[in-house]
């Protein structure tokens, strides 16, 4: 039985301001990847989001990103090396807090936003995140994308992998993401998009935003939990998987077959 894990950036309300569904995507998911104030969430969020995935028995994640609350994240930041590891290290040691009262394990840390998106390109911010996670945990396992310079990093530091596909994230022909959320190089439809990652995961083939279908390698898909259309990726994404005879089921409950790793 092939295992593919199934995630949303989740935890994204902060203060007065709701952001997505987080109700009604839960009980979808597998993982949930909560955001930990920096660029999103804050206090109350945190564990109200956690305490909602224990209650669906989803597996749940720090979601660390630049400290960019007016952005939510997705602005290039010019941050050293040893500041973005220190972000990352407060954010996941606020994430394991709530964790630990509400009796959960932390499974894993996916970096948000424009700190993953240049953690992919960039070699230093890579290190640097890996850096984090390693002296924290190296058991936590770190979510990035294949071709991204993370799993050449996390390899050296023995830090495990799952390797995504963004089910409402374009590439472009060199496999690299295209930020936002713009359906028109996804297929068209959300139905399309989903259609699109389901095609990757049987035949390790992605299509991107000019319709060519590059290599790509995934054993996790990622959908985002404030678009307009999440709950549709949520109910279609999980209903597509298992149509295609494969089970969802979070990395830290996969079997020694599907044991996330950079391979």
């Amino acid at each position: 039985m092939k295992f593919v894990d199934l995630s949303c950036d989740l935890g994204e309300s902060y203060g007065n301001f709701k952001v997505g569904s987080d109700e009604e995507v839960v009980p979808h998911i597998a993982s949930a990847s909560v955001g930990c104030g920096f660029h999103a969430g804050d206090p109350s969020t945190m564990r109200k989001t956690i305490e909602l995935a224990k209650m669906h028995n989803v597996r749940v994640g720090a979601h660390p990103g630049f400290p960019d609350l007016l952005g939510f994240g997705r602005r290039n930041m010019d941050v050293g090396s040893r500041d973005i590891t220190n972000y990352v290290l407060y954010q996941v040691g606020a994430m394991s807090a709530m964790c630990r009262v509400i009796g959960v394990a932390m499974q894993h840390v996916k970096p948000h936003g424009a700190l993953m998106d240049m953690a992919a390109q960039d070699p230093r911010i890579a290190v640097a995140i890996v850096e984090a996670v390693a002296l924290y945990d190296p058991k936590l396992i770190l979510y990035t994308t294949w071709n991204s310079e993370v799993v050449q990093a996390a390899e050296k530091k023995g830090v495990p992998l799952a390797l995504e596909v963004y089910a409402d994230r374009a590439v472009d022909d060199a496999g690299i993401e295209i930020p936002g959320y713009d359906v028109s190089t996804l297929g068209g439809t959300p139905e399309a998009a989903i259609e699109r990652v389901i095609v990757a995961l049987e035949t390790g083939r992605l299509r991107t935003s000019s319709g060519r279908l590059i290599s790509w390698t995934a054993n996790s898909v990622c959908f985002h939990g404030d678009s307009r259309d999440t709950l549709v990726y949520a109910r279609g994404l999980r209903k597509g998987i298992e149509k295609a005879g494969i089970q969802v089921r979070a990395p830290a409950d996969w079997d020694e077959a599907g044991e996330a790793s950079s391979s």
